[in-house]
Parts: structure tokens; sequence; C-alpha cells
């Protein structure tokens, strides 16, 4: 808990714009998931989900962007949520949820 604190407490590690451990998306779910697990709250259970979702849709657009394929559209759109990393993680998502 002292530590979870202190991190939060730190302006530097927070501050997106100071490029603070907290706006990295794997950084801040595990940042939220331990407050969840500390404080009992749900609230940063669905902020921590969130940002798995977002760290997943960064590997699928990367993975797009890589082959030359980005335009910036619409299709881009629709292959990154088709992508497997977005499509495990939302998976993953629901079976925690115990709705599939």
């Amino acid at each position: 808990m002292k530590a979870l604190e202190a991190f939060r407490s730190d302006p530097i590690l927070n501050e997106p714009s100071q490029g603070g451990e907290a706006d990295e998306d794997a950084a801040a779910a595990a940042i939220y998931a331990a407050e969840c697990f500390m404080s009992g709250a749900v609230q940063p259970a669905g902020h921590a989900a969130g940002r798995l979702v977002d760290l997943a849709f960064g590997i699928a657009d990367a993975e797009i962007e890589s082959l030359g394929e980005w335009t910036g559209g619409v299709e881009d759109f629709i292959r990154s949520c088709s992508h497997p990393a977005v499509q495990v993680e939302l998976q993953w998502q629901l079976e925690l949820l115990g709705t599939v």
C-alpha cells in the first residue's frame, strides 16, 4: 500500500506531459489493478481493463502500419478490431466477467 501511495504522490511519475510512467498502457493497467486490489473499489478495475484494450489496439495498429497498409480510414479501424491481439484481450476480459 505504501509503495502505491508513494507512486501516486509523485507528480513526475503521474504527469503524462512529463512522460510519466502511469501514462504507458501496461504500467497504468498494473497500477489500476493494484488500486482495485488494495481498495476493493470497482472503478480502477474498469480503468485497468480499458488500458489493456488500448494496449492491444496499439499492438494491432503498429503491426498494420508496419506492413505499409495503414491508410487512417475506417478500414484500418475494422482491421484493428479484428486483429488477434485485440480479439484475445476482449475474449479474456469477457471470460473474466463470466459472460462467455
